[in-house]
């Protein structure tokens, strides 16, 4: 017999919930009432509290919702300690999540991030290494497994980098509503619109997983004026401040003044506010059809934001620093099960599959690199030393300080190991060229210890190079598609391409 597929995974049996009546006696309705009732009196988690509802388990989701909110830093969310309330709806979701706070990002940037989410696999595993490239035909997607148990499976997306035919993402979504070429994204009241037709056409007491992705926080920050008062105050007028990307590009090779760096940023949580409106529009439809109790619900970024900090801001990609790789990252189990945890173990983009699929009681492909999150939620995590590891592609636009030494369009890593963390960038001569920053004394990556820290440096470098050749063994094909003219205006005008 050949390996299983993604539908074969799907179809095995999962753990029925008929069991857990049985064996516990109690009815399903019971153990949500009575989790919300410890999540009142301040319960936690088996594992992380001894006491209110240490004896429930984690209920079995009937539907797994998944939000992404494209661009967003976690640092701009009041739940991870932003002065500013740029987002009350996902405030009031994390009232009832578990809340994860050192979860970091595949890529700095849009598909490969978002692929990893669906398959458990990094970008050099699963092809899409970069935007615009196709997942490999031979990994198993999560709509796969999922549509393979039954689920309805529906997409929505709301930006040209995650279109179907430059990323193959739709495998396993019976709906995957995507953008076209121009203008390449979409504002988050017509994801929304199209989001809630789709609920409204599924059958009543159908299992469903939905993708619900918004892409505003992107550049250009925009946010439509008047729909969103930020207790901020507005910044003003937007005179002589570009939000055509490539005008902002020559526009930042001039140099900003410090307040205009912070009308970016004032926009930039502007459209926060906005996108958290509709993530609070799509909740309570949710909670209107009576799926919201039942879900495995999901919030977290694909990448963060450079803003002020550096020569090159309003940007992200080309480079793995901290403010671009950091990501929320919030669980919201049936009945609030776990409300209240923050869970400081290490958490990643490939972690999401295993633990939605460990939720459903269903196995993970064999392929798979993440891992389940439940046992960090349950408090039963073992203390395994665990390295994260991001990627990008490599511009030396973006990284001015090394820019004449660095090639183009090749793979850039980060291995990280708080406090430490490795960069490996591409050199000229394909010798990589090392940096190693202890984050804890240099949070914004500014002072290089490869050359101080020998020992710490060579084992993250042999780690890395170790993980390099384990995935470029598994052969996964790296096709990058041709565009057209329209479709590379629009990566253009988005700051995809230089």
């Amino acid at each position: 017999m050949g390996e299983p597929t993604a539908k074969d995974y799907g179809r095995e049996a999962s753990r029925k919930w008929s069991a857990i009546q049985a064996n516990e006696g109690y009815t399903r309705r019971d153990i949500l009432r009575w989790g919300a009732l410890c999540g009142l009196a301040g319960a936690l988690p088996m594992g992380l509290t001894g006491a209110g509802c240490s004896h429930l388990r984690a209920l079995k989701p009937r539907h797994v919702v998944l939000i992404s909110m494209d661009t967003l830093r976690r640092d701009h969310l009041p739940i991870y300690g932003y002065s500013r309330q740029t987002a009350p709806h996902i405030s009031e979701l994390a009232r009832t999540s578990v809340i994860f706070d050192n979860a970091i990002a595949a890529a700095s940037n849009t598909a490969p991030s978002h692929a990893s989410m669906l398959t458990g696999l990094h970008p050099l595993s699963h092809g899409v290494r970069y935007n615009w490239a196709m997942l490999s035909q031979d990994v198993p997607t999560l709509g796969e497994i999922l549509q393979g148990q039954g689920f309805s499976t529906g997409a929505f997306v709301s930006c040209i980098a995650l279109h179907s035919q430059t990323t193959g993402l739709n495998r396993g979504f019976d709906t995957y509503n995507d953008v076209g070429p121009l203008p390449g994204h979409r504002r988050a009241a017509d994801t929304f619109r199209d989001t809630v037709q789709w609920l409204d056409s599924v059958q009543k007491g159908q299992q469903i997983f939905l993708f619900f992705h918004v892409f505003d926080p992107h550049f250009p920050y925009s946010a439509p004026v008047g729909q969103t008062l930020p207790g901020w105050g507005y910044s003003g007028i937007r005179k002589g401040l570009p939000l055509d990307y490539p005008a902002m590009r020559e526009k930042m090779r001039q140099g900003f003044s410090h307040e205009e760096i912070q009308a970016y940023v004032n926009w930039y949580d502007e459209e926060i506010l906005y996108a958290d409106m509709y993530v609070g529009r799509l909740l309570k439809a949710l909670q209107d059809k009576g799926i919201y109790e039942d879900s495995l619900i999901i919030f977290l970024s694909d990448h963060g934001e450079t803003l002020g900090e550096r020569p090159w801001m309003f940007d992200h990609g080309g480079r793995v620093v901290e403010e671009q790789i950091q990501v929320p990252l919030l669980m919201r189990f049936p009945g609030g099960w776990g409300q209240g945890a923050r869970i400081n173990s290490p958490a990643h983009h490939v972690d999401l599959t295993p633990t939605i699929l460990d939720a459903l009681g269903l196995p993970p492909a064999a392929k798979m690199e993440g891992a389940s999150l439940l046992p960090a939620v349950k408090g039963l995590d073992e203390g395994i030393p665990r390295f994260q590891i991001s990627m990008a592609k490599s511009d030396p636009e973006r990284c001015p300080e090394i820019q004449d030494i660095i090639n183009k369009n090749q793979p850039v890593f980060a291995i990280r190991h708080y406090p430490h963390k490795l960069v490996r960038y591409p050199g000229l001569d394909d010798k990589p060229i090392l940096r190693l920053f202890d984050l804890e004394a240099d949070p914004m990556e500014t002072i290089d210890l490869s050359l101080v820290q020998l020992a710490i440096a060579k084992d993250l470098q042999q780690r890395l190079e170790a993980w390099i050749r384990q995935c470029r063994t598994k052969n996964q094909k790296f096709k990058e598609k041709t565009l057209s003219p329209e479709v590379e205006k629009s990566l253009r005008s988005l700051g995809y391409l230089s």
